[in-house]
């Protein structure tokens, strides 16, 4: 057995592509084949080595970013979105600013919060932070709530009557490129910071510039501000964000600011994001299928989460969807919801578990500001005082692209499956000589001394079998 053994791997020697192994048995001198076989083994573990990290670093997963600009003929215009840092106006009888006080009272800090099935977790809430003082005693507290009767007992109602309105008296001018805009281009919507106003148009931008994109003036009636518990009325001004059109707004966390006075003018310059999909990179297709929205987005999911969890109240605060569209009345509004505002914000992108989206369409800004001109406004009226009413309340906001171009930044795998394997060939054929077929060459050396081994069983068996015959005839 072992001769013929060693019979086939002289022969496979000399037939095989794999290097260093004929010189080992060709060689009749026995201190050059004592090199060659440490020359062997020392090239296998190089080989060895290399092809363990390889392997690990494609295990890895690495990827590389790719960044190009592609220049287009032509742009979809992002949505803008208008908020004024005030968000209740003309508030003057007394139950009205009581009810006011307490509804923004209860909507100081609001945001989502962590909660279970049965209510608010108990390790979050604490019930010293919630009680009649902080609403200023039992009295006002009822009184308060008499007054939102006027409004169908409807905070949702409360807040679009009361809001900032964009009508004939505040919208001062609106075009878009060479076309003049009006109130009938901007839809509202109810947000943390109020009634707020969006432009969006179907028709794309062909040509950069000032003078190709949205132009609005606006009045934010800064004399009409309710000074009340609110911080954010003791800004005047307003808040713009530039957002894709599928994206709901985050005007309080990313708008820039304006204040009266003043022009702001926007650049915006377009990108597209593609990231890679596990286990190269951290987007997942099969989770990007929202109930409230049609597109996915990290912005999206998280207010999506914020809803969900907001829902133990079983309803929503008024610029919070639900279900059913149930929106909390005024006492469930400041008892329910006013807790979650009160509560410790912690609920965050990580545990409502949003994953990057695999394609995202993003607008980086850039703004600069200009005094307003008063005095072409000053020649329209003799109006005394006008020029400081312009100065605390006329502002202007200009928003259009920097460049015809989309900056692209592509996710890609930084090794490939193909690549992977060429290095790992390469490998082989640089220490070894080793290709596919020399594997092939292994497989087939392997399976004759095992047919030799399992040829060589069977006779050491039927010779046994045959000398038990002999003695028991003997015998």
């Amino acid at each position: 057995m072992k001769s013929d053994v060693e019979h086939k791997l002289k022969e496979f020697s000399e037939r095989t592509t794999c290097h260093g192994i004929a010189q080992i048995f060709s060689r009749k001198n026995r201190v050059h084949r004592y090199i060659w076989i440490l020359l062997v083994i020392a090239v296998v573990a190089t080989l060895s080595s290399q092809l363990v990290t390889r392997v690990m670093q494609y295990a890895m997963f690495k990827t590389t970013t790719v960044i190009s600009e592609k220049h287009v003929s032509n742009l979809q215009f992002p949505s803008v979105t208008v908020c004024n840092f005030n968000s209740l106006f003309s508030v003057t009888e007394d139950y009205e600013y009581q009810a006011a006080t307490l509804l923004l009272k209860a909507k100081i800090g609001y945001i989502p919060i962590t909660t279970s099935g049965d209510g608010f977790d108990g390790d979050d809430y604490n019930d010293n932070d919630y009680n009649s003082n902080y609403y200023n005693g039992e009295d006002y507290y009822t009184d308060g709530f008499k007054f939102f009767g006027n409004y169908n007992n409807s905070v949702l109602d409360y807040m679009n009557i009361k809001g900032w309105q964009l009508d004939d008296k505040t919208l001062k001018w609106c075009t878009y490129g060479p076309r003049n805009c009006t109130i009938a281009n901007f839809t509202s919507r109810l947000t943390n910071m109020g009634k707020c106003w969006t432009f969006q148009t179907s028709i794309p931008t062909w040509k950069p510039g000032s003078r190709s994109g949205l132009s609005i003036g606006l009045d934010i009636q800064e004399d009409q501000y309710f000074l009340s518990y609110e911080k954010s009325s003791h800004v005047i001004g307003i808040r713009v964000q530039v957002h894709p059109q599928y994206e709901e707004p985050q005007v309080k966390e990313l708008g820039l600011a304006v204040s009266g006075g003043k022009r702001a003018f926007i650049s915006a310059h377009q990108s597209e994001i593609n990231l890679m999909k596990k286990p190269w990179g951290e987007c997942r297709p099969e989770s990007e299928n929202l109930n409230y929205f049609d597109t996915y987005s990290v912005s999206n999911c998280f207010n999506e989460c914020w809803r969900k969890r907001t829902g133990s109240c079983g309803c929503g605060m008024y610029d919070v969807g639900m279900d059913k569209k149930i929106v909390c009345d005024p006492q469930e509004t400041t008892e329910c919801i006013a807790k979650a505002a009160i509560l410790q914000r912690k609920l965050t992108v990580e545990k409502c578990n949003c994953q990057p989206a695999c394609k995202t369409t993003d607008y980086m800004t850039t703004i600069s500001y200009a005094d307003l001109q008063t005095s072409d406004w000053v020649d329209l009226t003799n109006e005394e005082g006008f020029t400081e009413y312009i100065l605390k309340n006329i502002v202007g906001v200009n928003v259009f692209f920097d460049r015809m171009s989309i900056t692209k930044q592509d996710e890609s795998e930084a090794t490939t499956f193909t690549a992977f394997l060429s290095d790992l060939g390469g490998q082989l054929g640089f220490w070894m000589g080793i290709s596919v077929l020399t594997v092939f060459e292994f497989l087939q050396l392997l399976l004759e001394i095992c047919k030799k081994a399992m040829n060589h069983t069977k006779a050491s068996s039927s010779m046994s079998k045959t000398k038990v015959i002999k003695l028991k005839e003997t015998d």
